[in-house]
């Protein structure tokens, strides 16, 4: 997987989280926050990246990636927890119904928060 020289098919992310969705679809990545504080210390392929969140659930997109997204058209989905106490889980593939868009549920069940550690490819 990793990088192509065209596309990128992996995606490393690292955030504090209590409770929140991560979703993926085109070139951009956004978390939707669960009813917590929501998640901090981000970064997304090695870079620090600090959202606004103007409601105070869902956060702007990331979108700076050095290269384009892999389309998820066709693609299997791997993920993988390399940090991280509670679950974290596919939620929703990519289909056409949902214009290819992967969400990721990160949930923390004991009290306070923990640094999750994912990588995403396909």
């Amino acid at each position: 997987m990793a990088e192509s020289d065209s596309y990128t098919d992996q995606i490393n992310l690292k955030a504090i989280v209590d409770f929140s969705s991560v979703k993926i679809q085109a070139n951009k990545l956004w978390f939707v926050n669960g009813p917590y504080t929501v998640p901090t210390k981000i970064s997304v392929m090695g870079r620090k990246w600090e959202p606004k969140w103007p409601d105070n659930v869902t956060s702007e997109a990331f979108t700076n990636f050095k290269k384009p997204l892999k389309p998820f058209e066709n693609a299997t989905i791997k993920l993988s927890t390399m940090s991280g106490r509670g679950l974290v889980q596919i939620k929703e593939q990519p289909t056409a119904a949902n214009q290819w868009t992967l969400t990721i549920e990160i949930v923390d069940p004991p009290a306070g928060v923990d640094e999750y550690s994912l990588r995403i490819s396909w």
